[in-house]
């Protein structure tokens, strides 16, 4: 810890690093969008069910696990459309959402894509990485660490003590995950995905007694 006495005679050093790494997808996720409209609510509840058990029974038959489809958002709402200068209702819409996640196997990507077409919905491909959060710790460590390899040197070169950190400014940014819509995505393979992890951080620093 830093005393009163060593706070008066305490300088500090700003320093900001970098890293960036390439990492390569390993998880596949199926976006699935349902949409109708109807004159009630109760019949669109019953179409989205209709679909849902539909779906859940043709993964089954590819043996993914039921716990790989989730239901993102489901909503039934108000019909309102714009007619003759005006907003009127015109029955009900359905938009829920839901999503089938596994590991990258392209046959079996193939297979959901297949199973997808042929039912009247929408659907698109992302690729993404499964740990993401432990690769970003893992970076976030490692650009600390760089941040204090230059601070050391900085602090030799104007013969100071360095001391610890009193404040970090840290961002983290991604290259938005491949992201094809589903006609586009027969052919396609994943590419890298860019990590990168920032931080800017400031340094306690003494000069050197003598």
């Amino acid at each position: 810890m830093i005393n009163n006495e060593e706070m008066e005679s305490m300088g500090t050093i700003t320093v900001a690093s970098s890293i960036t790494r390439k990492y390569q997808p390993d998880t596949v996720v199926f976006g699935i969008r349902i949409s109708k409209v109807a004159d009630t609510s109760k019949e669109l509840a019953a179409y989205n069910k209709e679909v849902v058990d539909r779906l859940l029974g043709k993964i089954a038959e590819l043996e993914i696990d039921e716990d790989n489809f989730r239901e993102e958002n489901f909503r039934i709402d108000v019909n309102r459309v714009y007619e003759d200068n005006k907003y009127v209702e015109k029955g009900y819409r359905l938009d829920s959402r839901y999503s089938i996640t596994f590991y990258i196997d392209y046959d079996l990507i193939d297979s959901v894509r297949g199973m997808l077409s042929e039912e009247d919905i929408a659907f698109n491909v992302e690729y993404k990485i499964d740990d993401e959060t432990a690769i970003r710790e893992e970076m976030l460590a490692d650009v600390i660490k760089e941040s204090k390899r230059k601070a050391l040197i900085i602090a030799k070169a104007g013969d100071a003590e360095l001391k610890e950190i009193l404040s970090v400014r840290y961002q983290s940014r991604a290259e938005a995950a491949v992201f094809m819509r589903a006609k586009a995505a027969s052919d396609a393979m994943p590419e890298d995905i860019d990590i990168t992890e920032s931080a800017e951080v400031d340094w306690a620093i003494n000069a050197r007694e003598y």
